[in-house]
C-alpha cells in the first residue's frame, strides 16, 4: 500500500523533488490522523496557489523600490506566509501529532519547525526562490539564498531572521550549555531527508506512548521513502524485537 501511494516519487532525483507534495501523499498514510478528501483537496489547492503568490509578493516589493536581493525574497516569503496566512510554530502543544502532517499544518496554521519549512522551501521552488532547510540540532532553521548573500530565518517564530547569537542559543537549548556551532550544523536537509526528519518525529511520540505497532507503520513508510536511510532499519529491528518478531529483526 505505501509503495502504490509513493511510488511517483521514488525516481524523481532529489534535488528536482516536489518535497510539499512528497509530504502531502505520506500525510495520507497517517496512522493516527484519517483525511477527509475534503482536507486533501483544501491542502493541494493551497500549495498550488502559494508560490505565484509569494512571486507576486515579491515583484511588487520590487517594484515598489525594495532591493532585487534576499532580504526581499525573505519578506516576500514572510508576508505570505505569515502576514496573511498566519502560519507559526505551535508553541502551546508542541507535541500534539497534526504538528507533523502537512494536511492539518496547512489547515491549522500551525506545525512543527521542519513541517513550516516545508511550506517555505516550496513557496521558494515555485516562486524562483532558494530556499533550504538545515539540519540543526533540534530544532529545524531555514537559509535564504542569492548568489552570495544567505539570510538565515526560524519559521517557527514567524520567520524571524537569525543572527549567530540566535542560532546559539537554540544550539544551548539542544545539547547543552557547553554546545557551540560547528559548520556541519549548517548542512542542508536533503528534501527526502526533510520528510524523513517529519515522520521521525511522529515515529518518536509513538515511541514514548510505548505503542510500537503504529511507530513500525511510519517506519515501513520512512524506509519507502529513502531506503538508503541506515538509521530506519535500526529502529525497524528495535521495534521488532520489542513486539517478539526476532527473525523481522534480525
Amino acid at each position: 500500500m505505501y509503495s502504490d501511494i509513493l511510488s511517483p516519487f521514488q525516481a524523481v532525483p532529489d534535488g528536482t523533488l516536489d518535497v510539499a507534495a512528497l509530504a502531502l501523499a505520506v500525510a495520507t498514510l497517517d496512522p493516527l490522523i484519517p483525511l477527509s478528501n475534503n482536507q486533501l483537496e483544501a491542502a493541494r489547492a493551497y500549495l498550488r496557489d502559494l508560490p505565484s503568490r509569494v512571486r507576486v509578493r515579491r515583484h511588487d516589493l520590487v517594484m515598489s523600490g525594495a532591493e532585487d536581493d534576499a532580504r526581499t525574497d525573505l519578506a516576500a516569503l514572510k508576508h505570505v506566509l505569515v502576514d496573511e496566512d498566519g502560519f507559526a510554530g505551535d508553541s502551546e502543544d508542541y507535541d500534539d501529532l497534526e504538528n507533523a502532517n502537512l494536511v492539518t499544518v496547512i489547515e491549522r496554521r500551525r506545525g512543527l519547525p521542519i513541517a513550516l519549512a516545508i511550506l517555505y522551501v516550496h513557496a521558494g521552488a515555485g516562486a524562483g526562490i532558494t530556499v533550504r532547510a538545515l539540519d540543526f540540532p533540534g530544532h529545524v532553521v531555514m537559509r535564504v539564498e542569492r548568489g552570495a548573500q544567505m539570510l538565515m530565518a526560524d519559521p517557527f517564530a514567524g520567520c524571524q531572521m537569525l543572527d549567530a547569537a540566535d542560532l546559539r542559543a537554540i544550539l544551548k537549548r539542544a545539547l547543552g550549555p557547553k554546545a557551540e556551532l560547528r559548520a556541519d550544523y549548517y548542512a542542508p536537509l536533503s528534501r527526502r531527508g526533510m520528510v524523513i526528519r517529519l515522520q521521525n518525529n511522529i515515529k518518536r511520540r509513538l515511541v514514548e506512548q510505548g505503542d510500537y505497532p503504529k511507530a513500525v507503520r511510519v517506519l515501513e513508510i520512512m524506509r519507502v521513502i529513502d531506503p538508503s536511510e541506515y538509521r530506519v532499519l535500526f529502529d525497524l529491528g528495535v521495534l521488532y524485537e520489542k513486539l517478539g518478531q526476532a527473525d523481522r529483526a534480525i
